[in-house]
Order: C-alpha cells, then sequence, then structure tokens
C-alpha cells in the first residue's frame, strides 16, 4: 500500500529507531546525530532519495515541513504529549499539501501502556477541542 510513496516515521526509542533502519534499509532517512547529519536526512527525504525518513517527536515535531512529499505517518510509540502528537501530525498536514487524503498510522501491540497513553491523547484532543468550542461561543 505505501510501496513508492513517501512517509513520515516517528520513533520514540532509539532502539526501535534502529530496528526500522535495519529493516527498511537505503530506504530510510533517520535524524539523528548532530545537526548535519539531522539535515542530510531531512534532504535525502525532501529529495525523494529516501522513500521513509524516521524522528524522534521531540526533535522532530516542530519546523519540518513534508506536505509537498509525504502523506502518510506512522507513529510508533505514541507519546504523553498532546502537544507533540499534534506537532507531528502537522508535519504533513499543512497548506500545500498535494495529496487529497493524509492518512496517520498507530502502530500499538495490545495489552501495552500504548493503549493508555493513546486513550490519554484522546481525552486531551476532546478537552482541548471543548475549551476551543467553549472560547469561540464566548468572544462571539
Amino acid at each position: 500500500h505505501l510501496e513508492g510513496r513517501q512517509v513520515v516515521i516517528w520513533s520514540g526509542f532509539t532502539h526501535l529507531t534502529e530496528l526500522i533502519a535495519r529493516t527498511l534499509g537505503g530506504k530510510v532517512a533517520v535524524m539523528r546525530g548532530s545537526q548535519t547529519e539531522k539535515d542530510k536526512a531531512i534532504e535525502r527525504f525532501l529529495s525523494a532519495d529516501a522513500q521513509y525518513i524516521v524522528a524522534h517527536p521531540a526533535s522532530g515535531a516542530h519546523g519540518l515541513n513534508f506536505q509537498y512529499n509525504a502523506a502518510e505517518q506512522i507513529e510508533m510509540v505514541p507519546t504523553w504529549s498532546w502537544e507533540l502528537t499534534e506537532q507531528s501530525r502537522m508535519r504533513i498536514l499543512r497548506i500545500g499539501q498535494k495529496a487529497v487524503k493524509v492518512t496517520y498510522y498507530n502502530i500499538t501491540a495490545t495489552n501495552t501502556i500504548d493503549k493508555l497513553i493513546q486513550k490519554g491523547l484522546k481525552n486531551k484532543q476532546e478537552l482541548c477541542s471543548s475549551i476551543k468550542d467553549h472560547l469561540k461561543e464566548i468572544n462571539g
């Protein structure tokens, strides 16, 4: 399903990032190490030299723009931070997005803490939406 399409992968753990990199081989650019190394990974992905880019949400969720070349995102490990989750998603869902549909995949094993984290994030999302709606009402 993702063959030939560029994909952003968020990984919260170094060992998982390394496993992903070994599995995908030359198709992947990994944002890690020095800023120069991260910039090279970003350039490989933006130039379509790499089909996948893997990054930790805390180091890649702000300031990156992948909307011109990616419409799929995989979250390998959820983070407790709603802000990081939203910012990560906004790397591909931005003005200029060429794809008709943006797809997010959350990879979660059953009976793990990841399910609790996802439930907590959903609650945070609902709370944020409720607060925004309330502010719109009182501010007209």
